[in-house]
Formats: structure tokens, sequence, C-alpha cells
């Protein structure tokens, strides 16, 4: 093969390449990227966002200990909860968000709170003592104008 026709072979081979991994990279971005409110899966999802702070860190931990043994048995159990987290204000370390996601209201009324687990949780929190020095829930639905 004489040297030109090497060179031609190698450039097409370069362009094929890059022509595939970058047509790669934008199917990948297409596929994954964040969808607006029209493409969601659980339109109206509704929501329970708590606020509290505590008196102590010893009492959060002990809180985010008992939340983190509920969370697990939740994603185990309870298909219709979106989202189930807890996140420590970074201004504040006693402040705490609760953020509970679910498809439906009855899912966290009828499925949730009427859990024999979330009764141990309440029930764990209790005997620890924990008293909160703020506690603040509302509830709500989910406009479906952003994206999750």
């Amino acid at each position: 093969m004489a040297g030109s026709e090497r060179g031609q072979l190698i450039g097409a081979l370069a362009s094929s390449v890059v022509l595939f991994v970058g047509g790669a990279v934008v199917s990948t971005f297409w596929s994954t990227r964040r969808r607006l409110g029209s493409d969601k899966k659980h339109k109206k999802a509704f929501l329970l966002v708590i606020t509290c702070e505590f008196h102590s860190e010893a009492d959060r931990t002990t809180f985010l200990q008992e939340f983190g043994r509920l969370a697990k048995y939740v994603h185990a159990s309870e298909p219709d909860t979106l989202a189930y987290e807890t996140a420590i204000a970074d201004s504040n370390p006693l402040k705490v968000l609760i953020y509970e996601r679910y498809a439906h209201k009855p899912a966290l009324v009828d499925v949730h709170q009427k859990s024999a687990a979330y009764a141990r949780f309440k029930e764990a929190v209790s005997t620890a003592g924990i008293e909160f020095k703020v506690k603040v829930g509302q509830s709500y639905y989910e406009t479906d104008l952003g994206y999750m």
C-alpha cells in the first residue's frame, strides 16, 4: 500500500472514530437530559416537607439513625414513595429538613403513616426523649412546571 493511500485510510478511519464517539456522546446527552414537567412520570406528586430544629447534636444524631432505619423499610416496601430524604442545614447543624415525595396522597396517609415500621420509628424517637426545639410541616402538590 502506498504512503498516500495509507494516509487517506488512516484519515478516514480517524474521522469515523470521531463521528462514532461524537454520536455516542450526543446520544447519551439526549437520552439522559433532564425533562421538564410535561415528561414527568408522576404528575402532581404529593410532598410532605418538614423542617425541625433539635436541642442538641446528640438528639439530631439519634433521630437521623432512626430515620435511616425507617428509610430502608420505606425503600424496600413502599413503591409509591418516590423520595424519602433528610438534609442538614449548612448554617446550623441542629436544623434538619425532611423531604418526602409520594406518587399520590394516599401513599402517605393510608400506607406510610399506617405502617408498623412508622409506628416503631415514632416510638423509638419518643423513647429516646427527643423533643424538637422547632418542628414545622407542610404538604404540597407539585405543579409539574420544573423537573425532578
